[in-house]
């Protein structure tokens, strides 16, 4: 029997970036602590009522409640906790940052033997860019927080040397919104017909939908789902993807089941009921006008295509999907984040809460484990740019998945799987498109993050 809509409210209200609760703050702050202290208690109360681990917290008596926010945050977490973090409170504004800026592509920050840095573009989300002749794979040089202008690449030694073509111009931040879509197309084999998608980020579903009702007017028979670039997003989206794509017997199933802690389990079950903590999947409703025949495409199978920076709701959408169809993961290990959280903010102060809140499981009781999910069919080097763009059919990780489905008509590479960047460049941190994702508070939506 399908839920009430009133179970779905807590799981859906926590998704929503801003949800705040000032009931848990064990007392008014004096007028004479300073702003800091004022905020290390309240954050305190907060975390002793939200946290999931609060058990692990230490005693509020012997905490140093003067302590820079930071570093208090810090003391509080448990050893388990790999992911909760302090924000800003309110909507980011901008960064002077390189990391945090829209160039109108994503790229990967490498340093060279001798201290050059140079930026690896990912993938390209503005035709202004391309028009300037920049290209997936390409390294720009970059001196402190800029682009320079020149083309690099790094010789047999591993330094970064300039190439012979220039660019038409230095990157420039643009003001695009680009899709959550970075290309899809389908391939027709002859006998089978395969979907192909490249999705960035679980934001809004109306991308994603579409897609999936093209490819389901299009009579689709395999799905390749490209998760490599996708650090994860809204709960609600990842469940309607799951919606379009699983078969017929998903509906009415768990879609996850989602643990708290000691006080949020109480309070949420006497206000919702013991089904609060679940959600389900349902037979989808609503199409884009261009596609009013499109129907769900109820695969029996799909394909997932990971990096070692897919994240969050994509590791829920294999997690979640795997107890009604099979989902083949093609690439490398993902991140490993079977916990969610919900930002917690208060109009005093300029810094909000970021902390986990939940565990969750799938329809058999899994959950993402801590060292990520383990693929089926090992690619490494999937952030490797060099050899071929996103979609076409010698691209390593498409290549893998078409392979799976039909290797007479796709065999297997020479050299699939193989490194071809110079293996003497160091990757610095993390990719632009994981930072941007973390400054502009897209945590603050995603339960599954």
């Amino acid at each position: 029997m399908r839920p009430s809509l009133k179970y779905f409210i807590p799981i859906l209200c926590v998704a929503v970036m801003g949800c705040t609760d000032d009931s848990a703050e064990p007392s008014v702050p004096s007028a004479t602590e300073d702003r800091d202290t004022q905020f290390n208690r309240w954050a305190y109360g907060q975390m002793n009522h939200h946290y999931l681990w609060r058990t692990d917290m230490p005693d509020s008596l012997a905490c140093d409640y003067s302590l820079a926010p930071n570093e208090f945050f810090k003391s509080l977490l448990s050893k388990r906790d790999r992911f909760s973090f302090l924000t800003g409170n309110d909507s980011f504004t901008g960064s002077s940052e390189l990391l945090g800026q829209d160039y109108g592509f994503e790229f990967q920050l490498f340093e060279d033997l001798i201290g050059n840095v140079a930026a690896q573009v990912l993938y390209i989300t503005s035709q202004r860019v391309a028009d300037a002749g920049i290209c997936r794979g390409d390294f720009l040089e970059v001196r402190g927080n800029h682009f320079t202008g020149r083309r690099v690449a790094p010789d047999a030694g591993g330094i970064f040397a300039y190439v012979d073509t220039p660019l038409q111009g230095i990157p420039e931040i643009g003001d695009e919104t680009p899709s959550t879509i970075q290309y899809y197309s389908i391939i027709d084999t002859g006998t089978k017909r395969i979907g192909y998608v490249c999705y960035l980020q679980f934001e809004s579903s109306l991308d994603i939908v579409s897609v999936l009702c093209y490819f389901s007017v299009n009579h689709i028979d395999e799905l390749v789902l490209d998760l490599r670039y996708n650090p994860g997003g809204y709960v609600s989206t990842c469940r309607e993807l799951g919606n379009w794509i699983l078969p017929a017997n998903a509906y009415g199933g768990i879609y996850q089941h989602c643990e708290y802690n000691d006080i949020i389990n109480a309070e949420r079950t006497a206000a919702y009921g013991e089904d609060f903590c679940n959600s389900y999947y349902e037979y989808p409703t609503g199409t884009p006008l261009e596609y009013v025949d499109a129907k769900p495409l109820q695969l029996p199978r799909m394909f997932v295509l990971t990096s070692t920076h897919t994240a969050s709701a994509s590791e829920a959408a294999i997690v979640c999907m795997r107890p009604y169809m099979e989902v083949v993961q093609i690439g490398e290990t993902t991140v490993g984040k079977g916990v969610g959280s919900y930002n917690l903010r208060d109009k005093r102060f300029p810094l909000a809460l970021q902390p986990i809140t939940m565990q969750y499981y799938n329809a058999l009781g899994e959950t993402t484990p801590d060292s990520g999910l383990v693929p089926d069919i090992v690619i490494e080097g999937t952030y490797d740019t060099s050899r071929s763009h996103i979609g076409e059919l010698t691209e390593p990780l498409l290549r893998a998945a078409l392979t799976a489905i039909d290797p007479v008509t796709f065999p297997p590479l020479p050299d699939e799987g193989a490194r071809s960047r110079a293996t003497k460049i160091s990757p610095i941190g993390e990719p632009s498109f994981v930072v941007k994702f973390r400054l502009k508070n897209v945590f603050s939506h995603d339960i599954t993050r």
